[in-house]
């Protein structure tokens, strides 16, 4: 986005096996393309909108905001676990106290 001072919007980008009757059987092309940049490009929009990065700035700050989404719906699975396991462990205390 920042290449494009916001005209291009990044897409969401998933692969989904067709599984629907309405979903399409036929052949299907796909052509996968990475943008990494020279570590020592400069990269800035047209309009300037975003500071100058470097190809490696830029690159790290992208593996950054990457690992940082995976850690943080790690934190989340883990709590819904903790959760549960609490659940159930109090669940198992009142059926105990009750028989």
């Amino acid at each position: 986005m920042s290449w494009s001072d916001d005209r291009f919007k990044s897409t969401f980008h998933r692969v989904k096996a067709p599984c629907e009757p309405d979903d399409y059987y036929g052949e299907r092309y796909s052509i996968a393309f990475f943008n990494q940049p020279c570590k020592d490009a400069k990269i800035q929009g047209p309009l300037k909108k975003y500071p100058v990065v470097t190809g490696e700035e830029f690159t790290r700050n992208a593996m950054s905001r990457n690992y940082q989404a995976i850690q943080e719906k790690l934190k989340k699975e883990k709590e819904l676990v903790v959760k549960a396991v609490e659940v159930d462990a109090t669940t198992a205390r009142t059926v105990s106290a009750t028989a």
